[in-house]
């Protein structure tokens, strides 16, 4: 696929760029890039696209490449598996806007309005995009649903929150650079929380908007909807085991190894509860998993130890926030089941 070309294109700036990270997501494309045109035409916003397509067919690629130079403005990238975070940062660094759109390829842009122009120009924060979800397009409203879960992480309002959804959110390009984007060492899910916690420790006000209205086919590019590679995450079981991983992973990276020893038997207690009850209904699968994510996030905490020492170090701000903001509402008890990290949205 082409490398920064033309010339021409490297040395433009634009208002936003929009990174994604794509692999065979063929069923996206057509919602994908009608989104962003409409977000080109509507916004007043100037737009550049980067995409990451790791170890795609020829086909899709093909394809990328075709609707890509329709659209124009365009830096198509392909590679090995990085894991979202690492191929984002490698996205970012490569990216001319003043502020950086962090898009899921399951997701169509729905309506934009010409406030987000005028909130990027006046606002650093990082800003959540009001989401609806769900497998089908519905009249499903966000705001009316009865799931607490949900109400919680797609609000319509501009209030602040501890993290966003990392499937659309915006941020200044000089604030990710500072940050030090997303922690590599995170192969894939709790990435955005991650991020958000060392903002918010900084500072940063985070919140969401709705300037921006996305549609996201939640879990769609982890769960078949165009993923089909082996022993990645095309099962629920490998989709458990990546969350266990990164959750154990960054339960040590934020907290002290006397508390994170505390939490980690809390974990385990929910996590072997959660697995004797996947086992006796059947669903064998998604227990093995977790086992799998255990021994994979015990040996990467300890592997990375210096490092989660030194980011705890660096950022005092993150322990007070966990301990302050970590249990207010009972999302919390649904988030330590599901993440093992407790957290206020």
């Amino acid at each position: 696929m082409s490398q920064d070309s033309p010339r021409a294109l490297r040395r433009a700036s634009y208002d936003i760029s929009v990174l994604t990270v794509m692999h065979n997501d063929e069923f996206f494309l057509q919602g994908y890039f009608r989104g962003l045109r409409l977000l080109r035409e509507t916004s007043g916003l100037s737009v550049e696209v980067l995409i990451y397509s790791w170890e795609s067919t020829k086909e899709f690629e093909f394809q990328l490449s075709k609707i890509s130079e329709a659209f124009g403005a365009v830096k198509m990238y392909s590679g090995p598996d990085l894991g979202f975070g690492t191929a984002n940062n490698r996205l970012a660094s490569r990216a001319s806007g003043r502020s950086l759109l962090i898009l899921s390829p399951d997701t169509e842009i729905l309506n934009t309005s010409t406030l987000l122009k005028e909130k990027l120009n006046s606002d650093n924060s990082v800003i959540g995009l009001c989401q609806t979800v769900g497998t089908q397009r519905t009249s499903y409203d966000p705001l009316r649903s009865t799931d607490i879960w949900f109400r919680a992480r797609h609000t319509d309002r501009n209030t602040r929150h501890l993290y966003v959804d990392g499937a659309g959110f915006i941020i200044n390009r000089d604030v990710f650079e500072r940050l030090g984007g997303f922690d590599e060492n995170i192969f894939l899910f709790l990435e955005d929380i991650d991020l958000c916690l060392r903002a918010k420790a900084q500072g940063i006000r985070l919140h969401s908007t709705n300037a921006i209205n996305i549609w996201h086919y939640q879990g769609a590019t982890v769960s078949g909807g165009g993923v089909a590679k082996e022993n990645r995450i095309e099962t629920s079981g490998n989709r458990q085991m990546f969350a266990t991983e990164s959750a154990i992973y960054l339960g040590l990276k934020w907290y002290p190894v006397p508390l994170f020893a505390l939490w980690l038997l809390v974990f385990l207690m929910v996590m072997f509860a959660g697995i004797v009850l996947l086992t006796i209904t059947g669903r064998g699968r998604l227990a093995l998993g977790q086992l799998k994510g255990l021994r994979r996030g015990l040996l990467k905490a300890v592997t990375h130890r210096r490092e989660c020492r030194d980011a705890r170090r660096e950022n005092p701000g993150v322990l007070k926030l966990l301990l302050t903001q970590g249990f207010k509402i009972p999302t919390q008890f649904r988030l330590l089941l599901k993440h093992g990290i407790p957290l206020q949205t």
